[in-house]
């Protein structure tokens, strides 16, 4: 019965080191899913649509200011493109958050999953009887 009790409890390391593993696997493998890799969770279709808007219209009032000679551009063309550029802007660092943190949700789940897999397969292999 004494022999026993250490193949059990070697069958018992190599189940968790196996299991720890699959861990590791599924969680670098989640780490890819759109969900987690991409912003589109974080930035909705009318987000999108927003932004494309103050890009045309920036490139409106560009096209407009440039065709004005500066003796005749208005301070109110000025103060509008001045109001537009600062919208779209705002919209921009909008879209690089987003952008940023499902990155950073992405890179973290697939660092967790590569430590893992490693301890797992290194636990798996200790526990592994030499013949």
């Amino acid at each position: 019965m004494a022999s026993s009790e250490p193949e059990r409890h070697r069958q018992r390391s190599q189940q968790i080191a196996l299991a720890v593993f699959l861990t590791g696997v599924g969680l670098l493998g989640c780490s890819f899913l759109p969900a987690f890799a991409s912003g589109s969770t974080r930035w909705s279709s009318d987000q999108a649509r927003r932004y494309q808007d103050a890009s045309m219209q920036i490139q409106k009032l560009t096209h407009q200011l440039a065709q004005q000679s500066p003796d005749t551009a208005t301070q109110s063309s000025s103060v509008e493109f001045k109001k537009a550029l600062d919208h779209f802007q705002q919209l921009q660092g909008e879209l690089s958050d987003a952008r940023s943190q499902s990155g950073i949700w992405a890179m973290t789940l697939r660092v967790v999953g590569v430590v893992l897999g490693i301890a797992g397969i290194t636990n798996l292999i200790a526990a592994t009887p030499k013949q």
